[in-house]
């Protein structure tokens, strides 16, 4: 089961099967002016962090189906997005257990909402300070220019020419580098006000053809935007793994 409470852009994901403490954590959010979206399940959070984007995960240990331990790992997998574990006790093997999965911090039940408030902006603050140095970091290796005034991108240099679409997804890309984005994602940023029964596979002829065009370029061009399966397509520079 999943429902929201919040707007879908830029919430926090609360994943707890406990549905009175889930509107609790919510409530107290709320009150800091977040927005929350919630599954009481695995399987369904999953779902809705794949369709969602969070800003931040608060996350249950005991879930049923898909257990909190290797939710943390496959949310990890797909993102750097801050996951906060929230758990009835706090033995340290469990601890160990959760922060090797990918946890960012935890938070013990019963909490209190000044602490709960003040883990998730904690978790925040150093999440947003490492993807600024990190997408620094990416840009400043970029091959990649864009010049926005006449919608043009090149590569070491070389102008590419793209269609319309194509310059918007590559441009998405570009700008978030090693951020996985689902054919959901990218579907809306081409047709942000249409309904959404167009058919995504349209996502994978664009990145074809872009992936076409880049590969006059060279191997290494060729390959920079990759394809993660089960979740969409990353761009990736020069030395970075491949999750295809």
């Amino acid at each position: 089961m999943l429902r929201e409470t919040g707007e879908r852009i830029s919430s926090i994901l609360i994943i707890e099967d406990d549905e009175a403490i889930a509107d609790l954590i919510a409530a107290y959010l709320h009150q800091s002016g977040y927005t929350t979206q919630i599954a009481h399940d695995g399987d369904n959070g999953l779902a809705l962090f794949r369709a969602s984007q969070p800003l931040c995960v608060i996350l249950d240990r005991m879930l049923p189906g898909v257990d909190g331990l290797t939710l943390c790992k496959t949310i990890r997998s797909m993102s750097d997005v801050p996951v906060l574990f929230v758990t009835a006790r706090l033995l340290e093997q469990e601890r160990i257990e959760g922060l090797r999965s990918g946890a960012d911090d935890y938070i013990v039940k019963p909490f209190s909402f000044g602490e709960l408030v003040a883990r998730v902006e904690a978790v925040l603050r150093r999440s947003r300070g490492a993807t600024k140095d990190a997408v620094s970091a990416l840009q400043v290796r970029s091959p990649f220019s864009i010049d926005e005034t006449q919608c043009l991108i090149t590569w070491r240099g070389e102008a590419l020419s793209l269609t319309q679409s194509e310059y918007k997804l590559l441009a998405k890309f570009i700008a978030f580098p090693e951020r996985v984005f689902s054919r959901e994602d990218l579907l809306a940023e081409l047709y942000p006000y249409a309904d959404m029964d167009v058919i995504d596979r349209v996502i994978d002829v664009h990145i074809g053809n872009i992936r076409k065009k880049l590969r006059t370029f060279g191997e290494e061009a060729g390959e920079c935007i990759q394809t993660v399966r089960g979740f969409g397509y990353r761009l990736t520079y020069e030395g970075e793994s491949s999750l295809n």
